[in-house]
């Protein structure tokens, strides 16, 4: 699909899931998100990252484009379906099978330790737990923060628990770009009243 209007996000998330300080951030990037957004959270000296925000906003796109993008920079990679907690359990049973190549003794156990093991050993890994909605399901995270851990959701009050990098509608410019790689309309003002109309929710466009 196409990607478009979160250069800056992109830029802040890469930066922020490699330890760099919110204050430390290029200026020109954090004043943009500051103005955007309000700022972002951050809680937790060794983080947990949240890509927190409205069903539909763009959030497992900006998760998708960041692997995309800097693939490079990781030895894993593992995308963590969360609608339901069966896939959360499946899918690190897999990770579990895939890197120590055996099953999970302790099934009681949440993460298993084999895998934590292993993931406390390496530096260069990326967990995506895509649409953690509920907050008893972190149980299902690492203990071990060597590597970057991502979460996409809709779940608003993280407090303490997660760095949130909230994400909101995309611009209006970039909302009629999305409209235009869609349709072949040239109404310049057409097209930007129907982005409106759907709030310049990226879902909604595609799927209009």
């Amino acid at each position: 699909e196409f990607f478009t209007g979160r250069e800056i996000e992109l830029s802040v998330l890469r930066d922020v899931l490699n330890g760099v300080k919110i204050e430390a951030l290029p200026s020109g990037n954090i004043d943009v998100f500051n103005e955007k957004y309000g700022g972002i959270f951050q809680s937790v000296e060794h983080p947990k990252w949240v890509i927190q925000g409205d069903k539909g906003i763009g959030k497992t796109a900006l998760a998708i484009e960041y692997i995309s993008k800097f693939r490079k920079e990781y030895d894993l990679i593992w995308w963590i379906p969360c609608s339901i907690e069966s896939s959360i359990v499946e899918s690190l049973r897999q990770l579990c099978q895939r890197v120590t190549e055996k099953e999970p003794e302790n099934l009681e156990e949440p993460f298993p330790t084999e895998l934590n093991t292993y993931l406390s050993n390496q530096k260069r890994w990326l967990l995506i737990y895509d649409g953690l909605n509920d907050p008893k399901l972190t149980k299902y995270l690492p203990s071990e923060m060597d590597g970057h851990c991502l979460l996409t959701s809709t779940f608003f009050e993280w407090t303490d628990s997660a760095n949130v990098m909230p994400l909101s509608a995309i611009s209006e410019k970039h909302a009629v770009e999305l409209v235009r790689n869609y349709i072949s309309e040239d109404d310049s003002e057409l097209i930007s009243k129907f982005t409106k109309l759907l709030n310049r929710n990226p879902l909604s466009i595609r799927q209009a």
